[in-house]
């Protein structure tokens, strides 16, 4: 079912707004990590979002009381993608990290989200060089990406990261083997949304 993007992130706008003036922080995340999806999905800028991080980060300073352990995981996720993407540095980064493995180490998140919460960490392990957590999270990852349920644009995006790590820990071999599988990966999502 093909979505206006233009009417979708108008919405989410004015939802963001309804949210912020009850003071709901839900809503508000909801609101902003929906509009990211949206952001991602179309290959859009995620400038659209720029005059909401600082929001964001002081929402996740303030040590917010998500309703479960899935809307954190899931906030965490869009900030540390969003912030680490640009190459930002941030105090909060640390600490969402921490959460992040912490829920992982947990067992008690659902494949998927801890797919998402995995390779996010793993592409923070590239771009903050922390090779050692990268091999303990790359041995699991592997195994959650495979599965037939993995959500495809995060597959996508694990086997990507996963290329890139191994290439960066002086593992060329596997290194190709992750980017192929990403391509892999990458066409049959195309096939997936061209239908």
């Amino acid at each position: 079912m093909p979505v206006d993007l233009t009417v979708a992130k108008s919405i989410l706008e004015q939802a963001f707004e309804g949210f912020s003036t009850r003071s709901d922080v839900t809503g508000q995340c909801f609101a902003m990590l929906d509009l990211a999806d949206i952001l991602f999905l179309s290959g859009e800028s995620f400038r659209a979002i720029d005059c909401w991080l600082p929001l964001l980060e002081r929402l996740l300073q303030g040590k917010p009381c998500f309703p479960s352990v899935s809307v954190a995981v899931r906030t965490w996720v869009c900030y540390l993608n969003l912030v680490l993407i640009r190459g930002e540095d941030s105090p909060l980064i640390d600490c969402g990290r921490r959460f992040l493995l912490e829920q992982i180490d947990s067992g008690y998140l659902r494949p998927n989200q801890e797919l998402d919460a995995t390779q996010t960490l793993l592409m923070s392990c590239c771009l903050l060089a922390d090779a050692e957590l990268g091999r303990r999270l790359a041995v699991g990852l592997e195994k959650l990406a495979q599965r037939d349920d993995a959500i495809p644009h995060v597959k996508l995006w694990t086997w990507a990261w996963l290329g890139l790590f191994h290439a960066s820990d002086d593992r060329p071999k596997i290194a190709i083997e992750g980017i192929a599988e990403a391509q892999v990966q990458l066409r049959a999502t195309a096939s997936v949304a061209n239908k």
